[in-house]
């Protein structure tokens, strides 16, 4: 659990050190909140939905 008015950023971060197999910086990682795309400087809210994306190539 992340304190009253953690960032994106914050969370992004502890994901990456508690997975570290995930092999991309935090800063390339691409981020939604409650279905719409946000920069790391969002504030999060109680209840919030994240989907972390890592970034993806191929074709």
């Amino acid at each position: 659990m992340l304190p009253d008015g953690s960032k994106l950023s914050d969370l992004v971060g502890q994901v990456l050190k508690a997975n570290p197999t995930i092999k991309c910086s935090a800063e390339r990682m691409v981020a939604a909140v409650n279905e719409e795309y946000q920069n790391h400087t969002f504030v999060l809210s109680d209840r919030d939905t994240v989907a972390l994306i890592p970034p993806v190539s191929g074709g």
